[in-house]
C-alpha cells in the first residue's frame, strides 16, 4: 500500500539522519550524504534538526547544518616550562593540563626533560619542580615567529642606525682633523716667510769696496 511505502521512507530517512548526515553537505541528485564522521552529538544533533514529519523528506540542493563539537587544535612543542607540584597533583592531570593527551608519547616527553633530575616522573611529591615541553599551538607558533622575525628587524634597523651615526661622527672627525692641519700648514708658511723676510732685513750691508772685492 501506498502509506507503507511512504512510511517506509520516512524510516530511512531518519535512520540516515541519526547516522550521521554530513554536516554542511549540500545533497546532490541522490537526496542524502551519508556521515564523513563520528560522534554521538553530531549525530543526535543532526537528527534533532532534521526529523520531523515536514522534514522527512530531502531535496536536491537542501543543505543541512549541525555545529560541529569543537575540536582540539594541535600543538607543538615549544621550548620548556617548570611547574612546582602542589598537593594532589597526578602525572596524568599535568600532563592532560600542560601537555596534551595522557599517551605514552607525552610521558616519554616528559621523562626525557626530567631525566637526571627526577628518577621516575609517576611518582610525584609536593614541592617538586617538573620540568614539561611547552606546548601552543601552530597558530601561536607561527605568530611567535613572526613576532621574533620583526624584533630581529627592528634590532637589526637599530644597529644599522647606531653605525651610520657612528659613521657620521667618524666623518666629522676626520674632516675637523682636515681643516686644524690646513690651518697648521698655513701658519708653519707663514711663520716660514716671516723668517726667511726678518734673516733677509738683517743682513749686513755690502761695502763698494767689499763688493769690488768680490
Amino acid at each position: 500500500p501506498a502509506g507503507d511505502d511512504k512510511d517506509a521512507q520516512r524510516r530511512r530517512v531518519r535512520t540516515a539522519a541519526l547516522a550521521g548526515i554530513a554536516v554542511g553537505v549540500v545533497l546532490g541528485s541522490a537526496g542524502t550524504a551519508w556521515a564523513m564522521r563520528n560522534g554521538g552529538g553530531l549525530f543526535a544533533s543532526i537528527g534533532a534538526a532534521l526529523w520531523s514529519p515536514k522534514r522527512a523528506r530531502v531535496r536536491p540542493g537542501q543543505r543541512l547544518g549541525a555545529k560541529l563539537p569543537p575540536t582540539r587544535a594541535e600543538k607543538v612543542e615549544s621550548g620548556s616550562i617548570e611547574l612546582v607540584i602542589g598537593s594532589g597533583d597526578t602525572l596524568g592531570d599535568i600532563v592532560c593540563k600542560y601537555v596534551g593527551d595522557y599517551t605514552e608519547e607525552n610521558i616519554n616527553r616528559v621523562r626525557e626533560l626530567n631525566r637526571g633530575h627526577i628518577a621516575d616522573v609517576e611518582i610525584l611529591s609536593p614541592g617538586m619542580v617538573l620540568t614539561l615541553p611547552r606546548m601552543i599551538t601552530k597558530a601561536e607558533a607561527e605568530a611567535e615567529a613572526e613576532a621574533e622575525r620583526l624584533e630581529y628587524e627592528r634590532e637589526l634597523q637599530a644597529e644599522a642606525k647606531r653605525q651610520e651615526r657612528e659613521e657620521r661622527k667618524a666623518l666629522r672627525e676626520l674632516e675637523r682633523a682636515r681643516r686644524d692641519a690646513e690651518k697648521a700648514m698655513r701658519r708653519a708658511a707663514r711663520r716660514n716667510a716671516g723668517l726667511a723676510e726678518a734673516a733677509t732685513d738683517t743682513e749686513a750691508p755690502v761695502s763698494p769696496i767689499q763688493e769690488k772685492a768680490r
